[in-house]
């Protein structure tokens, strides 16, 4: 797959996710990113040591359980991947 194939397909997955759920996958995808200095140290047990707070951080921003927060990121992951 090309590119600009692979693009559309995140884009056709993505529409069918509630909009909600699209924004705390993001929210918590670019803190992921700030906190593994853009994926330079995403692997593993390091990153375990991030999952807590990160997910407490979603839950205040969309008033959400911290185990709903990382429930959305887990099934947007799996689904794009």
């Amino acid at each position: 797959m090309d590119r600009e194939q692979i693009k559309l397909d995140i884009l056709i997955k993505l529409s069918k996710v509630q909009e909600l759920e699209r924004n705390v996958y993001f929210f918590m995808f670019g803190k992921y990113n700030d906190y593994t200095k853009s994926g330079e140290d995403y692997i593993g047990e390091k990153i375990d040591k991030y999952d807590k707070e990160i997910s407490e951080l979603a839950s205040r921003e969309y008033g959400i359980s911290e185990k709903e927060a990382g429930d959305i990121y887990t099934k947007i992951e799996m689904l794009l991947h």
